[in-house]
């Protein structure tokens, strides 16, 4: 929890631990903004994989016949404009993950909000849970997106090296 402090401390965005949990990403801890136009994602609320940054940073480093299984068919659900509805296209934007260590979400699961989350890998070098930080687009802005990746991907990196995971993975190791 004092990682996710931090990181809602230094980026004033909400942030958010996520696990997989069959057809979605499942939020086992969250610390809230100080601001008033925040984010709130309690324990317990279920994210779309295709369409929220921690959901997609759960199957990014997964193998393609997996991602598959666990979208379950080929269109998968608009929940807003900006969802992604093409696998092609999702595998597309999950590839970014594996070569630049985060991803974000840009209003495709809520209209308005925006985020940025990568892999936390436990021991084994899996990724065991997502780290991210959601927001309002307003202040999540493309250029905050920008400033604030490396700093929710180092956090990650940190929290995984505590879990014995490697600090971070290698673009070849991600290509397995």
């Amino acid at each position: 929890r004092r990682v996710m402090a931090q990181l809602a401390a230094d980026s004033g965005e909400t942030a958010v631990l996520a696990v997989a949990d069959g057809d979605a990403a499942l939020v086992v801890a969250e610390s809230q903004a100080a601001a008033s136009l925040r984010v709130v994602l309690p324990a317990g609320t279920r994210l779309a994989y295709h369409a929220t940054a921690p959901g997609k940073a759960l199957i990014a480093h997964l193998p393609l016949a997996r991602v598959r299984a666990l979208l379950g068919c080929d269109a998968l659900p608009a929940l807003t404009p900006r969802s992604f509805t093409d696998q092609g296209e999702l595998t597309a934007e999950l590839a970014t993950l594996r070569h630049g260590g985060w991803l974000a979400e840009r209003g495709e699961a809520v209209p308005g909000q925006n985020g940025i989350a990568a892999p936390v890998f436990g021991g084994s070098g899996d990724p065991v849970a997502a780290l991210g930080i959601i927001g309002p687009e307003v202040r999540l802005n493309e250029t905050a997106l920008a400033r604030l990746g490396p700093a929710v991907a180092a956090a990650a990196a940190g929290l995984g090296a505590a879990l014995g995971g490697p600090a971070a993975l290698s673009p070849q190791a991600a290509r397995g």
